[in-house]
């Protein structure tokens, strides 16, 4: 059982991951709805981007030491 969860928390992470990422992009080339003008928290997208990273590695991590158990 333990197994199966931990398959589905990395399929989760990995599909929260992917979203952060489409997400970032999306709001930094913006689209036809709406025009993006540069501001200096722009960087804040890519912040979100390395912390979501950082959280899926540690999830990654931690479903690995739960498996080994």
């Amino acid at each position: 059982m333990k197994k199966y969860v931990s398959k589905i928390m990395l399929v989760l992470s990995y599909a929260s991951l992917i979203g952060a990422i489409l997400q970032m992009v999306y709001l930094r080339f913006g689209g036809i709805l709406f025009e993006f003008h540069r501001y200096p928290a722009d960087n804040c997208l890519w912040v979100a981007l390395i912390v979501s990273f950082g959280l899926f590695l540690g999830l990654y991590k931690i479903i690995d030491l739960l498996e080994s158990n």
